[in-house]
């Protein structure tokens, strides 16, 4: 309010401020309709922007409106449901329209059970006739272009099928070596840890923007990178320097759905755990990019597919004798990550090289920048540097 003062010079107005707190339960409206403030200004909106204002605020979201055009239980398929209860080790010895409102898919009406979106994505017997842009496009690129396609394939099941495919095409698709433990089991060693791109390709499923029509989740190789892009940035207010620290699900029931799995990570701490495996692997921590879309970029470690030689010495031990330089490179730093003590002569022992051949592994790490050495030379240890 302006308060009027004369000083003899002429009027002279002092101004009070008056400070309201931020409302809670927007959008309001006024008799000329919904008004976004911005700076100075008020800007009427449309009704398109008014539809994103509230899908922004969280008023409006896409996984628990209920699909008026799934007809169950024509639409919906038994098996994918069994395949979900299984892996979440829930009984099925209850009737199936109990189990489905418990998960929080369906809703009694009447004498109907209605599905809302999420039920629709995981359960439907083809959930791209009701959204189109719900499938993901697995790619392998010659080269590090989206140029020349090797090999593709898509999947358009439910999103726990989705999953399930994605990670058994990364699989097929990045290189692997194989180290014998002394009991002749074999285990598999792949070049990217596979529990970070699990959870990279379930963040995309869970946390994607529904509402965007005309875009699909893509699961990219290349030479050099593998890429995973989801639709939609971070839900707001979630800022990129809030990653890791803080979480916001954009879709409540479908990330609810996901974290039942026992390899899903639930409270927001996936970026966190995927950085954190990625330094353990002695690799880079992945890069993201966020344009409309979200996109997670993680460096290849580029190596051939080698056998190991079975371990003659030592219970649960794996030979790691004759493999390559970048393979010791990968090795050694994942050592340094898990703080496990080493010497040169020890290290030389175990690859079955000279000290010198180690000494320079170490040498070309520390020039790429890749590891320290902290502390005074005889009892000091070396260190990762994140990039």
């Amino acid at each position: 309010r302006d308060v009027e003062r004369s000083r003899g010079l002429g009027d002279v107005y002092k101004r009070q401020i008056v400070n309201i707190d931020e409302g809670s339960s927007k959008p309001y409206q006024c008799k000329e309709g919904f008004f976004l403030r911005q700076g100075p200004n008020s800007q009427k909106l449309s009704r398109d922007e008014i539809i994103q204002f509230c899908i922004d605020e969280s008023k409006m979201r896409f996984d628990t409106q209920i699909n008026q055009e799934f007809n169950y239980p024509n639409d919906f398929d038994r098996n994918k449901l069994k395949q979900y209860l299984d892996a979440i080790h829930m009984s099925a010895r209850y009737k199936t329209e109990d189990i489905l409102i418990n998960l929080g898919v369906a809703y009694r009406r009447g004498k109907r059970l209605l599905f809302n979106n999420a039920g629709v994505l995981f359960f439907a017997k083809n959930p791209c006739r009701f959204f189109q842009s719900a499938y993901v496009d697995a790619v392998v690129f010659k080269g590090a272009e989206q140029v020349n396609v090797i090999d593709r394939k898509i999947f358009r099941g439910g999103l726990f099928e989705n999953l399930i495919n994605a990670r058994i095409y990364l699989q097929e698709h990045l290189n692997v070596r194989y180290e014998y433990r002394n009991n002749w089991k074999r285990e598999n060693i792949y070049e990217l840890p596979m529990e970070v791109l699990r959870e990279a390709v379930a963040n995309a499923l869970m946390h994607r923007d529904y509402f965007i029509s005309g875009a699909n989740i893509s699961v990219c190789i290349f030479d050099d990178r593998v890429e995973i892009v989801s639709p939609g940035g971070l839900p707001k207010p979630l800022t990129m320097r809030d990653l890791g620290r803080k979480s916001k699900r954009r879709n409540e029931i479908i990330a609810d759905l996901f974290s039942r799995l026992d390899f899903v990570e639930k409270l927001g701490t996936g970026i966190t755990k995927m950085r954190r495996w990625m330094r353990e692997y002695g690799l880079r921590i992945p890069k993201i990019e966020i344009d409309g879309f979200f996109t997670i970029t993680f460096q290849r470690a580029i190596e051939k597919t080698v056998e190991s030689k079975m371990s003659v010495k030592g219970v649960g031990k794996m030979s790691v004798k004759g493999v390559g330089k970048k393979e010791r490179k990968i090795l050694i730093l994942r050592k340094i990550a898990m703080k496990e003590s080493f010497t040169l002569i020890t290290l030389a022992k175990e690859f079955g090289v000279n000290e010198k051949t180690i000494e320079r592994d170490i040498e070309e790490l520390k020039i790429a920048s890749k590891i320290k050495f902290v502390g005074p030379k005889r009892s000091g240890h070396y260190e990762l540097l994140e990039k």
